[in-house]
């Protein structure tokens, strides 16, 4: 069998990286000086290498973050008050294996959707599933769903992923409807997987918004007994960012 033909078979079995390394070590000639093991090691590695980077594409392309955010790129300034320690255990998947949460809070243009998609990112790294939704739309979505009876199966889909995070959370008026979602989606979660709250409401404000003695009670008991909190300060970043 000829190396063209090698090739065509690799890629015609999805091992496009150990096609290429192929091309590349016949080329180069530097297969001359390596055993049949070496060779067949350093494709298996090309190939490997080749999934990984598939399987990261794909999960960033499944989460659709707001922001191309790095975890490299943070920016540490002590205004921000950000715990160097704390927030660099948060871009570990440990929590979250722990079906832990965070409830991110902050001003204006203090960064906290940035902030959480970077933490997103961190953990789609880690091989993790992560889904970003603004919470407006997504309970629009909701209330959707339940006129055309497809509630149910959009909980579900929603209960999956290792982290899900809902950005602008109180940024607007929420119905009572949308109060009762919010609180059924939560309980789904619950040990199932991680939540993400990002907005400009602390969680000791969060009673008077949802304005529900009730449903605000066990909204807070499903997710901030087991949470991470996050006070973003200091000044806009919006320019840099």
């Amino acid at each position: 069998m000829t190396i063209d033909e090698i090739e065509i078979l690799l890629s015609s079995l999805k091992q496009d990286g150990m096609a290429m390394t192929l091309r590349e070590l016949i080329t180069s000639r530097a297969h001359i000086d390596m055993t049949a093991a070496e060779i067949i090691g350093q494709m298996c590695i090309s190939q490997k290498q080749a999934n990984e980077a598939r399987s990261l594409a794909r999960l960033k392309r499944a989460a659709k973050f707001r922001f191309d955010a790095h975890p490299e790129d943070i920016i540490w300034g002590s205004k921000r008050g950000l715990d160097k320690e704390k927030i660099r255990s948060l871009l570990l998947p440990g929590w979250s294996h722990n079906k832990e949460n965070i409830l991110l809070s902050g001003s204006t243009g203090t960064g906290k959707s940035w902030l959480a998609c970077a933490i997103g990112l961190a953990l789609v790294r880690q091989g993790l599933s992560v889904k970003y939704f603004r919470v407006t739309p997504l309970l629009d979505n909701m209330r959707l769903a339940h006129l055309d009876g497809t509630f149910s199966k959009m909980r579900r889909l929603l209960a999956k992923p290792h982290l899900l995070i809902l950005d602008d959370f109180g940024i607007a008026p929420i119905e009572e409807r949308s109060k009762e979602d919010l609180f059924e989606l939560l309980e789904a979660r619950t040990d199932l997987g991680s939540t993400l709250i990002a907005g400009q409401l602390s969680p000791t404000e969060w009673h008077n918004y949802l304005s529900s003695k009730h449903l605000a009670d066990a909204i807070m008991d499903r997710v901030v007994q087991r949470a991470h909190m996050i006070e973003l300060k200091g000044d806009s970043l919006r320019p840099r960012l």
